[in-house]
Order: structure tokens, then C-alpha cells, then sequence
């Protein structure tokens, strides 16, 4: 019987592509002794995965600072011209005006539920961190035996826990926005 060749997946080629834990996990996971079909099921499943919500991390928690940061600013700033109580048109519109950037900023950060995206991916990308470390380690639950042999159990690890991320996702984040 002829042996099928398999192929690097893409992102084994474009590892430099690929956020600094990203990377690391996919190096880790080019040494493991195990066979191409399956080194090729960890880099083009996993890897991607993880430096999906890595990447949305990050975008998130931006996002989220981007709009609350100047809203607590302005809202000093409202605070500080509100106490002024003066009659300058001038001041009173720059009141309002940062009052509404204030109110707008708020509703934004809200109703994208930036804060709640944004800890959901970090937990999301720890959790399965977390895991590949344990498999690449032969930490518990993978001590006895080979990454060959436990590379079945860590697969069906790994999509219990996307499984559950993206159940977690429409339940809790995706939910909140419909709101």
C-alpha cells in the first residue's frame, strides 16, 4: 500500500506570520515525535486557533481602552467645566459637547461588549494554551506514554475546549449584545 504524502499545513510554512505564544506553540509542536498526519492536524487546527484569539485579544482590549480612556477623561473635564457654573456660550458647549462624547463612547464600549469579548478571548487563548503546554510537557493528564499515543486524548481535549469557547461565546457575549 502506498503511503500518502502529507504536507506542512500553511501555517507551519508562515510561522513568523504568527503572534509570539502562537509561534512558540507551533515550534513546540514541529518537535514532537509524532507522525506528519497528526503534526499537520496540530498546525492547522490548533495553532490558527490560538492565534485567533490572540490576535482578538489584543484587538479587543484596544478597542475597549480606545473608548474608555477618553470617556473618563471627558468625563473629568465635564465635571471640572460643569463647576465652573459660568455664562461663556463657549464653556457651556464644550460641556455639552464632551457630555455627548462621554455618553457616546459609554454606548459603544456596551453595546460592542468590548470588556466581556475581550476577557472571554484571554481566557479562551490561556485555557488552550494551557493545554497544548500540558501535551507538549507529558504534564497531567498526558504522563504515561508518548505524544502518540496521548495525541488522540489532547485532540479531543482541545476540541471539547473550543467547543465550549464558542458555546461560552453565543451564550454569554454574543447574548448580552442582543440585549
Amino acid at each position: 500500500m502506498e503511503k500518502m504524502k502529507v504536507t506542512m499545513a500553511p501555517v507551519a510554512r508562515s510561522v513568523r506570520a504568527l503572534n509570539p505564544e502562537a509561534r512558540q506553540i507551533a515550534c513546540a509542536f514541529e518537535k514532537l515525535d509524532i507522525t506528519p498526519d497528526s503534526r499537520n492536524t496540530l498546525q492547522s487546527r490548533y495553532v490558527p486557533y490560538v492565534n485567533w484569539l490572540e490576535k482578538h485579544t489584543a484587538r479587543t482590549r484596544l478597542a475597549h481602552y480606545a473608548l474608555r480612556i477618553p470617556a473618563l477623561l471627558a468625563g473629568i473635564l465635564v465635571s471640572s467645566l460643569a463647576a465652573l457654573s459660568t455664562d461663556v456660550d463657549s464653556l457651556r458647549w464644550a460641556t455639552v459637547s464632551l457630555g455627548l462624547v462621554v455618553a457616546v463612547t459609554i454606548a459603544l464600549d456596551g453595546f460592542f461588549n468590548l470588556r466581556e469579548r475581550w476577557l472571554h478571548y484571554r481566557r479562551a487563548a490561556e485555557t488552550l494554551k494551557s493545554e497544548a503546554w500540558r501535551f507538549i510537557g507529558l504534564a497531567a493528564p498526558y504522563t504515561d506514554g508518548t505524544h502518540e499515543i496521548h495525541f488522540a486524548r489532547f485532540v479531543d481535549r482541545m476540541e471539547r475546549l473550543i467547543v465550549e469557547e464558542v458555546g461560552m461565546y453565543i451564550q454569554g457575549v454574543a447574548k448580552e449584545r442582543r440585549s
